[in-house]
Formats: C-alpha cells, sequence, structure tokens
C-alpha cells in the first residue's frame, strides 16, 4: 500500500459512532507507522466531532488552534488545569476521560522528531508533559527510554507525583517505576495487584544537574574503568579551595616572566585583598557592612565562576553585571584568569567537582569526537525520548547540553516546553535561546490558552509584552542584529471568560500606598476571602518587608513563600527579651543551661552561650521594640552569625515593628501565636512566586528604579528580565489583580523614583486598567 491509505466511504452512509470507531482503528496501526500520523489525528478529530460542531463550526480554525471558535465550558478548563479531575490513565491505554484541546492534543500526540511548546501562563503545560509521557507508554516505549529534566527540584518533585496519580497499571518489569508495598497486602512489589500505588523515580525525572552528573558517571565508567570517583564540592569546602588557588597564582606570579614587575606586584596586591587568615579557616572574621568578611568575599568569587560557566560569557561581560562590578577593573579580571586555571588544577587533584562542572562535564562526554566517546555514552543511556520542563530557565551551559545531547545520541527525540516571557534568572546566567537556532528542523507548536487568568488580566500581561516588545520584533523581522534578545510575535492569551480588569492604584506617598494595600486586604477579609487565597508580591525582600509589617502591624498574619512554617525563631528572641524584663525587675539571669534548656533545638559552642549572657546583662533599652532588636542579633550570633542564614534574619526581623503596640513580650507572644492561628497572607518576592497562583494578587513596587531596577540602566537583556518580571507577577492571579505605585525616596542609591514603571506608563498598556488615586 506503500505510504497512502485509501478509504473509499460512499457519500449517502449513515455511519453511526460505532462504524466510526471501526474504522479510525483500522487505519490507526498504518498511519502511525508513517509520516501521515497529523493527517490520521485530523481525520480521527473531524470523525468524531460531535454534528452540530460540524455545523457552526470551522474545522480549520479548530486544526490551526483558534481558540476563539472553540470555547468550553470553565468546568472543562478547571478539569484540564488540574488532571486529578480524572480519570487516571493505564500505562496499556492513555486516553484520557475529558477531551484535551486541539493544541495540547496535537502536542501529546506530535511525531516531529524535535519540538519547541511555548506555553503562556496557566495553560496546563505539565499536565501536556504527563499526558505525552503517558501517550509514549501507551505506543510501547519503555519508561527507562524517556527522560524528563525541570530546574528545580520542587518542580521536579511535581511532576512525579502527576505522573504517578496517572499510572493505573504498572509495569514492574521496568527499572523506572517503584512499587510502593504494604506489608499488610502479603506480598512483595513483584507479586502486587495492577493497582498497586506506583511512583516515578529520580532515574526518570530529576533536575538538569542530577541528569547531567549520572551521565558523567556513565561516560567514566565506559571510558576509563580505573578512574576514582568524583565528589561534589561541599559549599563548606569552596572557600578554602578557592584560598588555596588564590595562594597558588601568588606563587606563579614569581616565575611568571611575561609580565613587567610593575604589573606582577598589582597582581599579586589584588590577590592579597582577597586573602587573609580568616579565609582558610571555618571562623569568619568580625564584619561590618561597608567591609564583608574574607570567606563572603571567596564565596563571591566561586559564584562569579559558576555564572561565567553558566551564561558561557567571559569576565569582562560578566563583570559588568551589578552583582560582580567589584570586581570592574582590568587588573581583577587578569587575577580572576589566574585563579580560575588553578582552581580547576586543584579540583582536577584533588577528584572535586562543583555545581557548575556537573553540566560542562556532561557537555564534554556526550560530545566527544572519539570513537568510544559520546555515542557510546548516548548508547549506555539508552535514552530515546527527552522531555525538558522549564526550557526558559536553562543557562546557556545547559542549552548547550541539550543541544550536544540531541546532535550526538542517535534517535533523540526532544520536546522542550516554557515560556520564554517568563524567563527572570539572568542573575544566575539563565536567558532564553530558542531551540530552533541550536537544532535543526524544530517543530514550534504553540499552548496560547490559560485556564487560570481571566481575560481580562490576560489582556493586559499581553499589553505590556507588546508595548516593550515592538523594538525587539522589528529588528528581528528586519535582520538588524536581533541576537539572543530579539523576541517572538507576542500572541493573544485566551483567557477564562469574564473578570474585572486589573486596578492600578497611584499614591502620593509610600505611607499611603501601603495603607491603600492593607485597606484592600482587609476589604477582602471581611468578604471571607481565606487569607491563603491571597498573595501580595513585591520585586526585592526590602518592598516586602515594608508591607509585611504593615500587616503584621494590623494584626494580619503573613506567610512569607520561602520561610520556615513556623514561629520558632520569633519566640526563641522573645524569650531572650523576657529574659531582660525579669533582669530589670530586680530577678537574676539565667545560667548557660537555663538559656540552653529555654532555646530548644539551639546548637552553639560554649563560648557563644557565655557571650551571650554578658550580652543581655548590656541590654538596657526602654521599649520594647529596642529590646527585640537586640536580643534578635544576639539569638542570631547563638544560630551561627547575624550573616549565616539571610531567611532566618529576615524571620526574625520582619516582627520588630510589631513591638510598638505591645508592652512586653509576653503579651506580644500571645499576640503572634492568635496570628499564627489564623493563617496568614502570602507575601513573596516574585522570583520566588514564579510558579504559584492565587486567586487575588496585590503587586507593590512599580515605580521606575523598582521595576526594573535602577541598577539595570540601558543594558537590553536586563530591560527583558524586568518586563518578563512584571509579567510573572500580573500572571498569578485566577480572579483579581491589583497594582500599587507611589514615589519611593531610596536610601541605598540616594535616588528618588517617582515615575510609573515604564513598562506600565504607556497609553496602550494603561487603557487595559482601572486607575484609582489614593
Amino acid at each position: 500500500m506503500g505510504n497512502t491509505a485509501l478509504i473509499q466511504i460512499p457519500t449517502n452512509a449513515n455511519l453511526d459512532q460505532l462504524s466510526i470507531k471501526f474504522i479510525v482503528c483500522k487505519i490507526s496501526r498504518h498511519t502511525q507507522k508513517h509520516r501521515g500520523f497529523d493527517d490520521f489525528r485530523a481525520f480521527h478529530t473531524l470523525l468524531t466531532m460531535p454534528k452540530n460542531s460540524l455545523k457552526r463550526r470551522d474545522f480549520a480554525a479548530r486544526q490551526t488552534g483558534d481558540r476563539r471558535a472553540t470555547n468550553r465550558a470553565d468546568s472543562i478548563d478547571h478539569q484540564q488545569a488540574n488532571p486529578s479531575c480524572a480519570t487516571n490513565f493505564g500505562a496499556s491505554n492513555s486516553k484520557p476521560s475529558f477531551k484535551l484541546s486541539i493544541q495540547a492534543l496535537a502536542i501529546v500526540e506530535a511525531v516531529h522528531r524535535h519540538i519547541e511548546v511555548f506555553a503562556c501562563a496557566g495553560s496546563g503545560k505539565t499536565t501536556v508533559l504527563c499526558h505525552r509521557v503517558m501517550h509514549l507508554l501507551s505506543l510501547g516505549v519503555s519508561l527507562a527510554s524517556i527522560m524528563i529534566v525541570s530546574f528545580s527540584n520542587t518542580a521536579a518533585s511535581e511532576i512525579r507525583v502527576r505522573l504517578s496519580h496517572l499510572v493505573q497499571q504498572p509495569r514492574l518489569d521496568d527499572p523506572g517505576f517503584t512499587a510502593d508495598c504494604d506489608a499488610s497486602s502479603g506480598g512483595t512489589g513483584a507479586n502486587r495487584e495492577s493497582d498497586s500505588a506506583v511512583s516515578f523515580t529520580k532515574r526518570s525525572v530529576a533536575t538538569c544537574h542530577a541528569f547531567a552528573n549520572r551521565l558523567v558517571r556513565v561516560s567514566r565508567s565506559h571510558l576509563k574503568k580505573d578512574q576514582p570517583k568524583l565528589v561534589l564540592l561541599k559549599p563548606a569546602d569552596v572557600p578554602l579551595f578557592m584560598a588555596r588557588s588564590i595562594q597558588r597564582a601568588r606563587a606563579q606570579l614569581k616565575a611568571k616572566r611575561s609580565l613587567s614587575k610593575i604589573e606582577r606586584n598589582k597582581l599579586r596586591a589584588v590577590l592579597a585583598s582577597w586573602l587573609s587568615p580568616a579565609a582558610a579557616s571555618d571562623d569568619a572574621s568580625p564584619t561590618t557592612p561597608s567591609m564583608p568578611s574574607p570567606k563572603i568575599k571567596l564565596n563571591t568569587i566561586a559564584a562569579l565562576f559558576d555564572f561565567a560557566t553558566a551564561s558561557d560569557q567571559s569576565f569582562e561581560q560578566v563583570v559588568s553585571n551589578p552583582r560582580f562590578s567589584q570586581f570592574d577593573q582590568t587588573s581583577a579580571i587578569s587575577a580572576l584568569t589566574l585563579v580560575r586555571a588553578q582552581y580547576r588544577k586543584l579540583k582536577t587533584e584533588r577528584n572535586r567537582i562543583d555545581y557548575a562542572d556537573m553540566v560542562t562535564l556532561a557537555t564534554a562526554a556526550v560530545t566527544n569526537v572519539h570513537a568510544q566517546g559520546g555515542k557510546a555514552v548516548g548508547k549506555a543511556l539508552q535514552i530515546t525520548h527527552l522531555i525538558v520542563d522549564e526550557y526558559q530557565d536553562s543557562s546557556a551551559a545547559q542549552v548547550q547540553f541539550i543541544a550536544g545531547l540531541a546532535q550526538t545520541v542517535p534517535d533523540l527525540n526532544v520536546l522542550v516546553l516554557g515560556d520564554e516571557h517568563q524567563s527572570i534568572y539572568q542573575f544566575a546566567g539563565s536567558f532564553h535561546t530558542p531551540l530552533s537556532q541550536l537544532l535543526p528542523d524544530v517543530a514550534v507548536m504553540p499552548l496560547d490558552r490559560s485556564y487560570r487568568l481571566r481575560q481580562t488580566v490576560a489582556d493586559a500581561a499581553v499589553a505590556i509584552l507588546r508595548a516593550d516588545s515592538c523594538k525587539s520584533v522589528r529588528q528581528a523581522v528586519a535582520g538588524v542584529s536581533a541576537g539572543t534578545t530579539a523576541q517572538r510575535e507576542i500572541t493573544r492569551i485566551n483567557g477564562r471568560r469574564g473578570g474585572t480588569k486589573p486596578v492600578l492604584v497611584i499614591s502620593a506617598s509610600l505611607s499611603t500606598q501601603l495603607v491603600a494595600a492593607v485597606a484592600d486586604i482587609q476589604a477582602r477579609l471581611a468578604q471571607d476571602v481565606k487569607p491563603r487565597e491571597m498573595a501580595v508580591l513585591a520585586p526585592t525582600k526590602a518592598v516586602l518587608r515594608e508591607i509585611e509589617s504593615e500587616l503584621l502591624c494590623k494584626g494580619i498574619a503573613v506567610a512569607r513563600r520561602g520561610l520556615p512554617a513556623d514561629l520558632t525563631n520569633v519566640m526563641h528572641t522573645l524569650r531572650l527579651v523576657w529574659f531582660v524584663e525579669r533582669a530589670a525587675a530586680g530577678h537574676t539571669l539565667p545560667t548557660v543551661a537555663e538559656l540552653k534548656a529555654a532555646l530548644t533545638g539551639v546548637k552553639a559552642a560554649d563560648e557563644l552561650w557565655l557571650a551571650a549572657l554578658k550580652s543581655l546583662r548590656k541590654v538596657v533599652n526602654p521599649t520594647l521594640e529596642g529590646r527585640y532588636m537586640r536580643c534578635s542579633s544576639i539569638y542570631l550570633v547563638l544560630r551561627g552569625g547575624v550573616r549565616a542564614d539571610d531567611k532566618r534574619r529576615d524571620d526574625v526581623r520582619r516582627w520588630i515593628p510589631v513591638c510598638r503596640f505591645h508592652a512586653d513580650a509576653r503579651s506580644m507572644r500571645d499576640a503572634v501565636r492568635q496570628m499564627d492561628g489564623a493563617g496568614g497572607v502570602i507575601t513573596s518576592t516574585i522570583h520566588q512566586a514564579k510558579g504559584g497562583e492565587w486567586e487575588h494578587v496585590f503587586i507593590v513596587g512599580v515605580a521606575d528604579g523598582q521595576m526594573p531596577n535602577y541598577l539595570a540602566r540601558n543594558d537590553e537583556r536586563t530591560l527583558i528580565e524586568g518586563r518578563n518580571l512584571l509579567h510573572v507577577a500580573i500572571t498569578r492571579p485566577r480572579e483579581t489583580a491589583r497594582l500599587y505605585f507611589a514615589p519611593v525616596n531610596h536610601a541605598r542609591s540616594h535616588q528618588r523614583f517617582a515615575k510609573l514603571s515604564r513598562y506600565l506608563d504607556r497609553p496602550e498598556v494603561l487603557s487595559r486598567f482601572d486607575l484609582e488615586h489614593r
């Protein structure tokens, strides 16, 4: 029959649904073996479409994914966005109990070798990924041949859980599956029934670094079996290795006669400024805000090396980043080059690798042109399908690794899913690079239906993107040095019907802005909205602390996303304040043993406990706020240092403004416990909020200088990242979004941010918002 199947159906034939399914089943086996699979899917869709749909909808529009012609009810939207609402899949039959959208079905059943999916916010990207995996399993693809890569442990864990829920009939002989055995069942995983609990392991779903590390180990065992095992550097060992590398670089300069004596002395002075006895020990030296400890300096150099490796940039490019601007001198750049060479040599001698080395070594392994190199590694992995989630968060090194794997491993199918407009991790070396720039014949497929956003909010989000992307799009069309910053044409996001416009609240001062935001949250609470259904987002922690303090002062509990959920830190600090209050009333301070018993779980050296008691004797502040501030520093020193843990420091100090409304530690303790029992409004930086969704979202800090950050200057990449940050924030709500602007006096830069964000201050954008002046 060749590659063409001809089926003649009389025009007057009256086919019922059973006959149609019979015809489809007959031709499916043939068409799936050839390139006509897409035609088969189109024919199947046409045959199974309800008759009333054939009369009033255009089939061509459905095939091109025009959602305006195929709107469904919100209940179906909810099912597609939440796969747990659907019936489980079986490994032998992956047909869902509800219908996927045309775009989603096309991705799930696509036969292209390389596919890049552009998924808008709330489009059910993870759901499509899971359905794709189940579809491959239903076609007979072994789970061991499928590798799913994500770029965070949290996202990887979520994918494993959702895939495990979809699986109903496990294949226990497949090494990618593990069965959870119940002791009361009287058997092991091998003889359990077909509906036993099944979970996907880290072998099938892992982070990019974990997958790369596994590949490195496979390659080393394949090429040289007698090689010692590589060990990952512990964070505590990084400063020690860095200090030793600087010492070696200084010694190397003595014999480096290619440089003049003046140049050698200058470089030796730079290297000496990075070293001190404290840098080579585990004890952090005393620090001031203007002069960080040597250990912090060494960790900053290590972070600079990681950033340069991840972003594939030279040191000259890296030091232009505000994060590493302290190294923006020619002598410092030359010194960094010497230190990195010694750092790499030292790691090789000690058989150590750092976090960035995992990906670079894996790329070298798969691109090795030796006869026993990349192809042998690919064959050992036995992977035929690579699925990459959150592709827009890939660094340059990770992108090269993915492309190298696709080019080296025969018959490897690559599917990447992401949203280029949610690329917000440039500070970590990530910036979206289209897969079509790296591999040939990449099929680009969209997912532009959002099951989260109301259409009014979706339109505002698209307006922000379009207003800021016109220049890049024109450059890309004209072919004028668009480079990696060229943006695709911004398409419409099809959201849920109804909804109100997002609101932009304009205030005259920061204090009135905070009052307006808190009043809006109180109004939602009065309408019986649960605190956990609301989120306050801000571009930085500094902006977030201001709104958190205002909420806590009003008795509204807050729960910082990413911070510990318990109240241990604040309760321990209040216990120290209570000891101070007792001493002021004439009681004696506790002994070291009593202090240890009061601060359960705090482990510190005996000399630190003695120093804490001495410091408590010196606390004589008349107000609760002053006593709490001093005791918080004492507590943080006991926990390793004021700078040892940023999250713990923020968790302790965000309660300082609450002290103004209480007379003593006991009354504040009771108020804190009461707020904890009531649950809290979610607060988060926008970076931390990525991937989350809430009913109502309040975005604070949209002044130009806050968003984009004042350090962005006119760097195009940084400005695009700032726009993406606002896009991520405004696409978090399921119902309403409220933005707050007020002029801000920025203490650190000595600037006044008096203008609205440039991403919002445009007529075509403001027309999508309701404005309120308060």
